[in-house]
């Protein structure tokens, strides 16, 4: 008994090793290629727009879908509003926390300039007291940025 299950074993593990190990993934569909305009801030955060065009031109580079082909959709999007709450703080020794919250309209429009897709996106960011809401911007805006490359339908939809 010992032996044929040291022998199955064996055996199993022989030909474990001597199997080729494969590795793919499945896509079900091609990333949209698309360039984008520049943002529209419609806030009052200084920099907000040049600060998410720099997380879109990131977020669309790393999926492979940022190109300047003539012809190809153009992405828009447009910072809706922010809003700032206290976050709050029971300890009195250390400093107030603020929450800001930012919404993102995406488009993505054809040539003709007819919308091809549209979402919104909001997220969020913190900043301590004595700081200012841009400061929260980093966090929010490049969430949202990551979520509006991902989101985009594909080329075959």
């Amino acid at each position: 008994m010992y032996r044929t299950g040291l022998s199955i074993l064996l055996l199993l593990l022989a030909s474990i090793a001597g199997c080729t190990y494969y590795s793919f993934t499945l896509e079900s569909a091609s990333k949209q290629p698309v360039s984008y305009e520049h943002t529209v801030n419609m806030t009052n955060m200084r920099g907000a727009d040049m600060l998410m065009d720099s997380y879109l031109e990131k977020s669309l580079s790393s999926l492979g879908m940022l190109s300047s082909k003539p012809g190809i959709p153009v992405l828009h999007c447009t910072i809706i509003s922010s809003t700032t709450n206290e976050i709050t703080n029971i300890s009195k020794t250390s400093s107030n926390r603020y929450r800001v919250f930012v919404h993102v309209k995406a488009v993505l429009k054809d040539t003709r300039g007819n919308t091809l897709w549209q979402s919104d996106f909001s997220d969020q960011g913190t900043y301590s007291s004595g700081g200012q809401q841009e400061d929260a911007l980093d966090s929010a805006l490049s969430k949202i940025a990551d979520r509006i490359a991902q989101s985009i339908p594909s080329a075959d939809q």
